[in-house]
């Protein structure tokens, strides 16, 4: 694919891009690796880990996972299974993963979920060769490329968002494709990048169902391209319908994998206790400024792409007005949700899908206006505060104010609790501890590490501790059944007891998973050997070989590159 989205008719010059897509491809993926938390840290993960796991073991999409079958699922009224409410991309995109690390470390639960939950760490460094592609294609030079590609992949988001199971940056990395084949579309013609382009578009609304509002603006910035070259409109329609056709494959797609979950093509509604629609003024002063998820607190080279726009626009208006329009629907979309922060995590991560269309402006900033005292600090800080980002697990915030699970209905929380100003004295705090005597590892309803973790039970957590089925509901499967004899068994002698208000700040305590360095290697060694994941040596080689890799081709390219490639 690589190889694909930098070809270029230049042999020599193309040979330079290509080594450096694949350079700055294999660094970001070393190092994304390499800070990688190799567990599951999110409860959204855990129920597409139990889909994924379930279709490799050729039993289908559904849910068995004791622990997530309590709350209200979906159910195929006819079968009687749980389903999730998520759909299929997320859950499809790991398992090449899970069947390597099966082939290489056998069949356990924990390798699964530690291969899972890599799917990230793999996508989000695709990012770079797309951004090259487009850089080259507008006409910057490879190294001032390399440089942009790799400040936006190390000190933005990008980085914090490819070392989660939250999916994200997989939908930045799509959009980004989708954008780009669009791109080619308008400056070269060409039915097959128009398809491209609606393939991405379809799997896009796969992944998540509104963005086909934001689809429209693809066929209307090749008409107005086409207008404003004077080219033909009706080649820019003839694109357009391929456009829908490609993204009709991705809606039967879509169809199809309800279909073979509930018997129909339309997925249940989702059963929610809370409104899901807020105030779109707080949602919006929310991801832009606040200082609890204001994106340029969060990602501070952002200001430099800002500052840029002005040249991009008019280097390339018409991209650049396509980047205006999809941010503005997204943007706009975003700052309806009642939960537009995206919580629980770290950072508006419900911008992420949109940011690599903003590091298209980045080489636009001239440092003739922009003093380098300016650009250095921005980028520096950049890089400090997303390295603290995934040193620290980010739950620490939230049980430390007692937060309660649907905080953020208050619209306006963000403007007096800050995640990036707590983030210093949580990891100078992790720094002095050194050999604490933790109660358990991690605060999993099965106790594991690559089990994502539950907040504590009956009051604060991201989700709550699960009780034991009640004896008085009624069984809706076998699975069910079962899991009902072995409530009854175990609760027959146990008193009934209320709980206790619980302090989240002093529950979280006992926990080593929300304390330890977020990596996989800060936790992996205090796992009982026959119970880790993967072998930590070998992997940690993997990750240094390949980050070294990553950087020796940058530094040919950058040295082999010409001097007008670098104007």
């Amino acid at each position: 694919m690589i190889e694909r989205i930098q070809a270029s008719t230049g042999s020599k010059e193309g040979n330079h891009w290509r080594i450096a897509g694949w350079g700055s491809f294999l660094l970001l993926l070393g190092l994304f690796l390499l800070s990688h938390p190799g567990r599951i840290d999110m409860v959204d993960g855990q129920f597409r880990f139990d889909v994924a796991r379930n279709i490799v073991n050729m039993t289908g999409p559904e849910l068995t996972d004791f622990y997530l079958v309590q709350g209200p699922l979906p159910v195929n009224p006819t079968t009687g299974h749980f389903y999730s409410y998520y759909t299929a991309p997320a859950s499809l995109l790991p398992i090449p993963l899970m069947i390597v690390s099966r082939v290489l470390c056998g069949i356990s639960s924990a390798s699964d979920r530690f291969s899972f939950s890599l799917v990230s760490a793999f996508a989000g460094p695709l990012v770079a060769p797309l951004l090259l592609a487009f850089f080259r294609r507008m006409g910057v030079g490879v190294k001032q490329a390399v440089a942009w590609t790799l400040v936006f992949g190390l000190a933005t988001l990008w980085w914090p968002s490819s070392e989660t199971v939250f999916d994200q940056c997989q939908h930045g990395v799509v959009m980004l494709a989708m954008t780009l084949m669009a791109y080619d579309v308008a400056k070269r013609g060409g039915i097959g990048y128009a398809l491209a382009a609606g393939l991405l578009g379809g799997l896009l609304v796969n992944y998540r169902v509104p963005f086909v509002a934001l689809l429209p603006a693809i066929p209307v910035y090749w008409l107005v391209e086409a207008r404003r070259s004077g080219g033909q409109i009706s080649k820019a329609l003839i694109n357009g319908i391929i456009f829908g056709v490609g993204i009709g494959v991705g809606l039967a797609g879509y169809a199809f994998y309800n279909w073979i979950r509930f018997g129909s093509v339309n997925m249940p509604a989702f059963e929610s206790g809370v409104s899901m629609l807020g105030n779109p003024i707080a949602g919006f002063l929310t991801l832009a400024i606040s200082p609890g998820k204001g994106v340029l607190w969060f990602s501070p080279p952002l200001v430099l792409a800002l500052i840029g726009f002005k040249s991009f626009f008019k280097a390339e208006r018409g991209l650049a007005g396509l980047v205006i329009a999809l941010s503005a629907l997204h943007v706009g979309e975003m700052s309806f949700l009642s939960f537009a922060g995206g919580d629980w995590c770290w950072g508006p991560r419900y911008l992420i899908p949109i940011m690599p269309l903003w590091a298209l402006a980045l080489p636009y900033v001239s440092l003739k206006v922009v003093k380098p005292a300016v650009v250095y600090p921005l980028v520096g800080f950049g890089l400090v505060i997303q390295l603290m980002a995934v040193s620290v697990d980010h739950h620490r915030f939230f049980f430390n104010r007692r937060l309660p699970p649907h905080f953020w209905l208050d619209a306006w929380a963000y403007f007096r609790y800050s995640q990036l100003l707590s983030r210093p004295a949580e990891f100078v705090e992790n720094l002095g501890i050194t050999d604490h005597k933790w109660a358990k590892l991690s605060s999993s309803p099965n106790g594991e590490m690559t089990y994502c973790p539950y907040g504590p039970p009956g009051a604060e957590g991201p989700p709550q501790a699960t009780q034991p089925p009640s004896s008085k509901a009624k069984p809706r499967t076998e699975l069910q059944k079962k899991l009902k004899i072995i409530a009854l068994a175990t609760q027959s002698s146990t008193p009934k007891i209320k709980l206790p208000p619980i302090d989240a700040r002093v529950w979280q305590q006992q926990f080593a998973v929300f304390y330890l360095p977020r990596p996989w290697w800060g936790w992996i060694n205090r796992v009982p050997a026959e119970q880790r994941p993967v072998n930590p040596a070998p992997f940690m080689a993997l990750c240094l070989v390949t980050t070294g890799l990553g950087a020796g081709l940058l530094f040919r390219a950058s040295k082999s590159s010409s001097p007008q490639e670098d104007a």
